[in-house]
């Protein structure tokens, strides 16, 4: 019989994805009861084998406060995606939990003092997102205790929007330095409404025929459509055929704080997803219809399409200042 030391070193290892036959030192028996345990467990089937290791890896990390690996993050990745998050959504949760396992350990308490050390050191809104980061992973792990978000009031304003004369600043740049990959993928981005993951499925040859099936957030598929004259300029402008852009994420907000820099355009308002505010923001000044943009979006909630419509600061005060005159 193992000792109960040697028992909980054995279910360690098993977690950490250790599968091959291990004699742990320090066994009462001289290694024997370790061995038997060890050749019982190699009989079960795959199926247990997967629960074994999930229901005792939760023990494990809950009672030997025991670090994350980068084996539990790359799984943790996959299960997030398997839940039906979105892909960046899940690396954000998955690069969320590696930077927090680096210093604190998987416990209720450690997990309490990282919220406040994270309170006093980011935005609130970036304190929620890392925060359901953890509760998933809890979930993920079947721990029972979960962290309460910060509450927030929701800002009725953004502090930078991109403007017309910066979006044709942009893509007028863009022709004369000869980027015209570029140049089509910020036309698609800012006349779509796409969201990166969304673009990063297009293809030109999906020009021709005006629109494209693509999976969207939640694995989703929805409909994207290509007006007349966003189909006749990228077609005439941009000849290669394939992906717009052969790269991920991370590459395509580079180039673009990259081109914000050599062109003189605000740094703030250049990343992807404000291509889709401004997309939002132009539609609903032509056609006043929230439902038909709410579609065009792909909200499933109207109110995540008003939030496209805020003002920015600025202009909320000149407002104020031309409606208050008394």
């Amino acid at each position: 019989m193992c000792s109960i030391d040697t028992f909980c070193q054995f279910f360690k290892c098993l977690y950490r994805g250790f599968e091959q036959p291990l004699l742990l030192a320090g066994d009462s028996g001289g290694g024997e009861g370790c061995s038997k345990l060890i050749d019982d467990f190699s009989t079960l089937s795959l199926k247990l084998w997967v629960q074994v290791r999930a229901h005792v890896g939760a023990m494990i990390l809950q009672s030997l406060g025991t670090r994350g690996t980068i084996g539990d993050n790359m799984d943790f990745e996959k299960w997030l995606k398997r839940k039906g998050l979105a892909t960046g959504t899940a690396m954000s949760y998955a690069m969320s939990m590696k930077y927090y396992f680096r210093e604190y350990k998987w416990t209720f308490a450690d997990a309490c003092e990282w919220k406040e050390n994270e309170m006093r050191r980011v935005k609130p809104a970036t304190v929620n997102i890392r925060i359901h980061a953890i509760n998933r992973y809890a979930e993920y792990t079947k721990t029972r205790w979960r962290l309460k978000p910060i509450k927030v009031q929701q800002q009725q304003f953004v502090e930078s929007q991109l403007t017309m004369s910066q979006y044709e600043k942009l893509l007028g740049c863009l022709l004369e330095d000869g980027e015209y990959r570029w140049w089509a993928a910020i036309k698609i981005l800012a006349c779509t409404g796409v969201r990166i993951s969304e673009f990063l499925q297009i293809k030109r040859e999906d020009l021709r025929v005006g629109y494209v099936d693509v999976c969207g957030k939640g694995t989703k598929f929805r409909r994207i459509w290509f007006g007349s004259r966003l189909r006749q300029e990228v077609l005439s402008t941009y000849k290669e055929d394939g992906f717009i852009l052969p790269y991920n994420q991370g590459v395509i907000r580079k180039r673009l704080h990259a081109f914000a820099k050599r062109y003189g355009i605000p740094k703030a308002p250049m990343h992807p997803h404000e291509f889709r505010a401004f997309y939002a923001r132009n539609v609903y000044e032509r056609c006043k219809d929230l439902k038909f943009l709410q579609d065009l979006l792909g909200h499933a909630d109207i109110k995540t399409t008003v939030r496209y419509l805020r003002k920015t600061s600025k202009g909320i005060s000149r407002r104020i200042s031309k409606i208050v005159t008394w």
